[in-house]
């Protein structure tokens, strides 16, 4: 039975692992943290700007946000900018729930869009019917990311435009919860990976990776589970539904 899980979110000003964590908690889970990830907001060329101000304040043009991490970035990019995102006019478009509630937060309004689906070719089929042959998408996202969700867009004929607004950089996980996480019992504790990019990390950066294979690991969905096995390691289930909801109720199932 499951009764400690390990966050691999990162931490920081964009992290979002505080929702994730609650929610556990809440389910009576203990929470760890082991952050190997850091999120880092990247310059704006000129160009980028010219994108930002051409397309806020029309509703021809779609935004298209594929995490909460990169809603979150936007707003800061926009501050910068002195863009205020409550006069935007352009339509949102938003993967999965948890990226939904953060453009209600941060826009105050709900999105045009909703994929429920949180798999970036399954949220780029549903916009590109949505666009037709002459729409025009915004897509702020990682510089890190697969680069799968625009040419999915431009196959329809629509125009889509890529901003890389930020990067995921690997740092040192804490000594502190390293040394932790070596003290679980893996009877009754596992490791939650909620993307690729947090599966590589944490292998590259955890001083005893092998320790890693003791652990029981659970992916949010096919894309994670690939970079959990691409690492050597095992998936012990993978949620059903790609969600943050999901995570929480494939624990609640392995709590029982």
């Amino acid at each position: 039975m499951i009764k400690t899980v390990i966050v691999t979110r990162p931490k920081g000003p964009y992290a979002g692992d505080e929702g994730l964590s609650k929610r556990l908690e809440a389910e009576g889970f203990s929470v760890m943290h082991l952050a190997s990830l850091s999120v880092e907001a990247r310059q704006l060329s000129a160009e980028d700007e010219a994108v930002f101000r051409a397309s806020l304040p029309s509703s021809a043009w779609w935004i298209a946000f594929l995490s909460p991490t990169s809603v979150h970035v936007f707003r800061d990019q926009c501050s910068r900018l002195g863009i205020d995102l409550r006069d935007s006019a352009a339509r949102l478009a938003a993967q999965g729930p948890g990226t939904r509630d953060a453009v209600l937060t941060i826009f105050g309004r709900e999105v045009d869009l909703e994929s429920q689906i949180a798999l970036a070719e399954v949220f780029a089929e549903q916009l590109a019917h949505r666009l037709g042959a002459d729409g025009r998408v915004l897509v702020p996202q990682s510089a890190d990311g697969r680069d799968v969700f625009a040419p999915i867009v431009r196959q329809s004929g629509s125009e889509a435009v890529c901003v890389p607004t930020y990067g995921l950089v690997s740092v040192a996980p804490n000594e502190n919860d390293v040394t932790a996480v070596k003290e679980l019992s893996p009877a009754d504790s596992c490791i939650v990976f909620m993307s690729p990019s947090a599966v590589r990390s944490t292998v590259e950066t955890f001083p005893d990776p092998e320790h890693l294979k003791c652990l029981r690991i659970v992916s949010i969905g096919p894309v994670t589970s690939k970079a959990v096995r691409d690492a050597g390691l095992k998936v012990f289930v993978e949620a059903k539904e790609h969600t943050e909801g999901g995570v929480v109720e494939c624990l609640r199932g392995c709590a029982m």
